[in-house]
C-alpha cells in the first residue's frame, strides 16, 4: 500500500468503515478519459504499458523478435488461466523470476464454475449424511435407556 508512488491503493482514513482500495487502473481519473494509466505514462523506460491486450502481446512479440538475447521467448499471462490482464516479458538474466511456473492454460473461473456447481449435491448430501448420523446417535442411546430402565425394573 505504501509502495506506490501515486498513493494507490489507499486506506480510506476518513470512512466510518475503512477500506484498503486497490488500484482500479485509474479507470475515473484517466482511462474514461481516453488518457494513459499513470504508471504508465510516469515509466521513463517504457516497461510499463497499457492498452488493449492484444496490440499489447504485439508489442511484446516486437520487443522478443528485436532482441532475442534479451527476453525469454514467451509473453507470462498471454495463455496461462486462459490470458491474463497483465502480461509480462522476462529477462534472460532473470529467468528465475517468482512468477508461477504451472499456471493451466484454462481459464480458472471454469474450475470454480466447476465445483460450484456442484456444491449445491454435496449441501444436499452432507445434510442427509449428518441428519442420518443424528438418527442413529438418537436411537442408540434411545435402546442404551431402555436397556438400562430394563435392567433396573429386574
Amino acid at each position: 500500500m505504501f509502495v506506490c508512488p501515486f498513493n494507490i491503493p489507499k486506506y480510506e482514513w476518513k470512512s466510518p468503515t475503512p477500506r484498503v482500495r486497490k488500484c482500479d487502473f485509474c479507470y475515473e481519473t484517466k482511462v474514461k478519459n481516453g488518457l494513459k494509466v499513470a504508471c504508465a505514462s510516469a515509466c521513463p523506460t517504457g516497461a510499463t504499458l497499457f492498452g488493449e491486450r492484444e496490440k499489447l502481446i504485439e508489442i511484446a512479440k516486437e520487443r522478443i523478435k528485436k532482441e532475442p538475447d534479451k527476453y525469454l521467448n514467451e509473453i507470462f499471462g498471454e495463455k496461462e488461466a486462459g490470458g491474463t490482464s497483465v502480461l509480462f516479458l522476462r529477462l534472460k538474466e532473470g529467468a528465475k523470476s517468482k512468477l508461477a511456473s504451472e499456471v493451466p492454460s484454462f481459464p480458472l473461473p471454469n474450475l470454480t464454475q466447476f465445483f460450484l456447481s456442484k456444491m449445491g449435491f454435496f449441501i444436499v448430501g452432507f445434510g442427509l449424511f449428518l441428519g442420518g448420523m443424528s438418527y442413529l446417535t438418537k436411537r442408540k442411546n434411545q435402546i442404551l435407556e431402555e436397556n438400562a430402565e430394563d435392567e433396573n425394573k429386574s
